[in-house]
Order: structure tokens, then C-alpha cells, then sequence
């Protein structure tokens, strides 16, 4: 979970920071992803011609791609960082 090691280590502001922004970024990618699946199942009425799916779609597929990479640097950074503010807070303690 993003942010619980910045909470451990008393950084309170980041780790919540970090706790509501991972989830506001994955739910966010989550959706786009939805609305891309949703704007390739458009099924035209019999008569109709066949339609290329909406170019919408791969706009939401990107954002969707680029959110969970940023995702996902995101939570490795966060990992390093947590790890070196709670080694300073260990120190500090003993």
C-alpha cells in the first residue's frame, strides 16, 4: 500500500498524500480502461455497415497505459523513500 511506510516513519502529510493519490490514480485508470472496453462494444442494428470503433477509445487506452506506468514508478519510488526515512526513524529511536 502506498504511504503506510512515510506513516510509520511519521511523515503523516506524504504518506496520506501518497495513500489517497495511488487509489484517486487507480481508480481513475481503472475507469478509462472500462470506458475503452465500453466504447469497443458498440454493436450496430442488422442493415447497418460495420463501423471502426470510436477513436475515443484509444485516448481513454492510453491515459489508461500512461496512469498505471506512472502507477507503477510511483510505487517504486515510494518503496526507496519509505525505506530510507524509516531507517532514519529506527536510528533515531535507539
Amino acid at each position: 500500500m502506498l504511504g503506510i511506510g512515510h506513516l510509520y516513519a511519521e511523515r503523516y502529510r506524504r504518506g496520506v498524500f501518497l495513500l489517497i493519490g495511488g487509489w484517486a490514480i487507480i481508480i481513475v485508470a481503472s475507469l478509462c480502461m472500462l470506458f475503452f472496453g465500453m466504447s469497443h462494444m458498440v454493436i450496430p442494428p442488422p442493415g447497418y455497415p460495420e463501423q471502426e470503433p470510436a477513436a475515443i477509445g484509444v485516448v481513454f487506452l492510453i491515459i489508461s497505459i500512461v496512469l498505471f506506468l506512472g502507477f507503477s514508478a510511483l510505487w517504486i519510488w515510494q518503496i526507496i523513500d519509505a525505506r530510507s526515512a524509516c531507517k532514519k526513524y529506527n536510528r533515531q529511536l535507539s
